[in-house]
């Protein structure tokens, strides 16, 4: 990449997206979607990095360095000074997702650190999406109380040197970046928000799919204790005692919970996008948002949401601040005061 003088360069830093699957899928969307848009924008960039301490990426563009987990610090810290300090060049940090895991922890540290050093020195600004906030992932990924503790307090400082270090934060619902404002007692025009999306040419109408005498509901996320699982088949199991209904999980499935068998519910816990995508135009008449109402799910745009849409099929949801001012607004699907 040509080197230019006194311009911006961008910096992507990634590190939870999917793998496969290019251009597909609403997290794909996110980065894929969002960020190349972005990065489109007659900005006077000098040039733009994206680096991902995974080594996965969606882009493979010519003006875009690519820059993998291997040779991510030295090469960030190396690219980043000859920028800064011969070209003169000011660096726009955008970091996704913020919720760095295992060995990505120290490196984020010290990344983070030195992001922060060149922003006072007046050589950097930093922007950070928190698609989902780092406190909730703590307490959504600890199996116990004391663990969850002790994660909850790393996380909370790491969440609020984030917000606190950032000139613009990025959230995926209005409700959220209201919480995070006052919970942290942020100036309001440093938020904006995009919602979660889906690429509605993904998804094509199957001739067939109303023609069927079988009514089936259908969940399409991550299979756990946490997110009203099996409050979910339990209701459905009192249903089928008058009519019959079936029931279609798809996502990977999180122990410790453990599944019952009935012969109306169908579990597939190893989908591709492409598969999953066919599941829902071919057998669902409903999609399904079960979620407990909590302060994390009632605050942030739900993926799940828009790929239901995109699928043609009406959102039964819980109540849910953001996701219920949605299906109200569009009246695309019915929402459930109780269980």
């Amino acid at each position: 990449m040509k080197r230019v003088k006194n311009r911006r360069i961008l910096l992507i830093i990634s590190s939870f997206f999917p793998n496969s699957n290019v251009g597909r899928g609403p997290w794909s969307e996110r980065f894929n979607g969002l960020y190349l848009k972005l990065i489109k924008k007659p900005m006077a960039l000098a040039g733009v990095y994206w680096y991902s301490m995974r080594g996965e990426h969606f882009i493979s563009q010519k003006e875009i360095i690519i820059v993998s987990e291997e040779c991510f610090f030295l090469s960030f810290l190396f690219q980043t000074l000859i920028d800064v300090f011969k070209y003169n060049n000011k660096i726009i940090f955008l970091i996704a997702y913020p919720c760095f895991r295992s060995r990505e922890v120290v490196v984020s540290e010290l990344f983070f650190r030195i992001c922060t050093v060149l922003r006072r020195l007046g050589y950097a600004e930093i922007i950070v999406d928190f698609i989902d906030p780092p406190i909730f992932m703590a307490k959504m990924q600890a199996r116990h109380k004391f663990i969850e503790k002790i994660i909850f307090y790393f996380k909370k400082r790491e969440e609020k040197d984030y917000l606190l270090c950032s000139d613009t934060i990025i959230t995926n619902a209005d409700a959220m970046a209201d919480f995070l404002r006052e919970e942290y007692n942020l100036d309001s025009n440093r938020f904006t928000s995009i919602p979660m999306g889906i690429n509605v040419a993904d998804f094509s109408p199957d001739p067939e799919r109303f023609h069927r005498k079988q009514f089936t509901i259908l969940y399409g996320g991550t299979i756990s204790d946490d997110r009203g699982i099996l409050r979910l088949i339990e209701c459905i199991e009192r249903i089928n005692k008058k009519v019959v209904v079936n029931l279609t999980l798809c996502g990977k499935i999180i122990k410790p919970i453990k599944l019952p068998k009935f012969p109306w519910m169908k579990v597939f816990p190893n989908l591709t996008y492409k598969q999953y995508r066919n599941i829902i135009m071919k057998y669902a008449d409903i999609g399904i948002i079960p979620y407990p109402v909590n302060k994390c799910w009632r605050l942030v745009s739900i993926s799940k949401l828009t790929t239901y849409l995109a699928a043609g099929i009406p959102v039964l949801s819980t109540n849910l601040l953001e996701t219920a001012q949605f299906i109200k607004q569009w009246n695309c699907g019915f929402l459930a005061s109780s269980w």
